[in-house]
């Protein structure tokens, strides 16, 4: 049915499809272009479930440590209690019994942390969660099938290994020398390291990545600029925007003021079919198309591998276009130098666009995104199209004079118009927004590991330190200084 209406000529040498996806499946889809909502990143939560089992998987670890290193303590109790009977069985029983109770207050215990410290987490990821998301989902059986997998694999491996000696070695306390006793200790603490430096290694790698992206060139110029929503419609709108931008623009601190329906940060939601006049195929492409003013190519300090940007000095420019080195390529010009004059048939223009110059390809959202091909007009042959924003590019100034300064004049002009405004650089930086939080999350996730590690190593060494007091002793009665 799409291909049968498909009836524009712009529309011909695009594949149309209709796909369904599952409500419960949408939101952990990868974002498409133009859709309102802020998507989650499966992947994201994929790594932080890792990381969580991870950190349960050393504390898990620790505890078995810590049993097997206790249990030195109890040998005569476990090996009287096998040779008066008691079966391997009931050993079993009592360990797992032991690993319940501890792995159950440990559990409250984290329910009471959980719910103290959720409103910190809510303020930092942004969302509204509640404890109450554990009895509405599966998450609750999640949970309890977890602490449940926890009771066991912490308990059993003690309970197997000590329940196993002959009671004769445990009253001895020879067990404590027994080969495969120390090689499970020692696997199971370069396990655990090993998931702790992995977490570190990752944090350390999202930190990176995230300065890259902060710190990269985007081609663009984002600071040192207030941006105002634009006004509602009123009438005389054309003539009081103007007035208000030669206002603005003889402010002191002022450089430039410019108006554009998109502005870094933003996708460029109009697309327009373009044909290249002198291709003889006549093939029809849709394209980007940003609507702005003569100065807003100068006002971000977009840099020009060929030709010039739009100018007053030519009489408006109201037939000019200005294209992206990607729309260079994807019209399949030579060169930007080549692109220089040709001519292309726009959509809703009554007459061909002569091509005027090639800017170098910048970063329109976030360094996460490709560039995209990008055509730039005057609003004046693209009326119809929605201006959005209203650019004000300051030079060594005070921003929150510029702020009171510009709500004055706009006031004047637009009073039943609300002044929103925002600064460009914060806005583009919002764009990194979930990844901060995530590299927040994984960084506190590996400060957690590496504690309980640590915690588990302090262990193992009180431990070795009281399987060697003989030899300690022994030491210093020889004459062994602390040191």
């Amino acid at each position: 049915m799409a291909e049968k209406y498909k009836t524009e000529e712009a529309l011909k040498n695009k594949t149309w499809a209709i796909e369904l996806t599952n409500l419960r499946d949408i939101h952990l889809t990868p974002q498409k272009a133009y859709e309102p909502e802020t998507k989650g990143s499966r992947s994201s939560m994929l790594v932080l479930i890792c990381t969580a089992l991870a950190i349960l998987c050393i504390a898990w670890i620790n505890y078995i440590n810590m049993t097997v290193a206790r249990s030195m303590e109890r040998a005569r109790e476990i090996g009287i209690r096998r040779a008066s009977g008691a079966s391997r069985r009931q050993i079993v029983t009592q360990f797992l019994f032991e690993s319940l109770v501890t792995n159950g207050i440990a559990f409250i215990l984290t329910i009471g942390l959980m719910e103290a410290l959720m409103p910190a987490f809510n303020n930092l990821t942004g969302r509204d969660l509640g404890f109450s998301v554990w009895f509405t989902t599966s998450l609750g059986w999640m949970l309890l099938l977890i602490f449940a997998l926890g009771v066991f694999l912490s308990g059993f491996y003690p309970a197997t290994m000590l329940s196993g000696i002959k009671p004769i070695k445990m009253l001895k306390g020879k067990f404590t020398h027994t080969k495969s006793a120390t090689v499970t200790r020692k696997v199971l603490v370069v396990l655990q390291y090993t998931a702790s430096l992995a977490l570190l290694c990752g944090t350390l790698i999202v930190y990176a990545q995230l300065q890259f992206m902060r710190n990269a060139s985007l081609g663009v110029r984002t600071d040192q600029t207030l941006v105002l929503k634009f006004p509602a419609h009123c009438e005389d709108l054309a003539t009081k925007l103007t007035a208000m931008k030669r206002e603005l623009k003889a402010l002191p601190s002022v450089k430039n003021v410019t108006v554009s329906g998109a502005i870094p940060g933003t996708e460029v939601v109009d697309f327009l079919s373009i044909v290249r006049l002198s291709d003889a195929t006549k093939q029809t492409r849709l394209l980007e198309m940003l609507s702005c003013d003569v100065y807003y190519l100068d006002a971000y300090d977009l840099k020009f591998v060929a030709g010039r940007g739009f100018s007053e000095d030519f009489g408006g420019d109201v037939y000019s276009i200005v294209l992206n080195e990607t729309v260079v390529r994807t019209l399949g010009f030579a060169s930007p130098e080549a692109a220089l004059g040709e001519r292309l048939s726009v959509e809703t223009v009554d007459q061909p666009m002569q091509i005027i110059g090639v800017i170098k390809d910048y970063h329109q959202q976030s360094l996460n995104k490709g560039y995209t091909p990008i055509l730039f007009a005057l609003h004046d042959k693209l009326s119809w199209m929605k201006q959005c924003y209203i650019s004000i590019v300051m030079e060594n100034g005070n921003p929150r004079q510029l702020v009171q300064q510009s709500e004055e004049i706009w006031n004047r002009y637009f009073p039943d118009s609300s002044y929103d405004y925002f600064f460009l650089d914060q806005f583009f930086d919002q764009q990194y927004r979930q990844d901060e939080v995530f590299g927040l999350i994984v960084a506190l996730f590996a400060i957690l590991a590496i504690f309980i590690s640590c915690m588990g190593l302090w262990v193992l060494v009180m431990f070795s330190c009281s399987t060697r007091i003989r030899e300690m002793g022994i030491r210093k009665v020889l004459g062994a200084s602390k040191l």
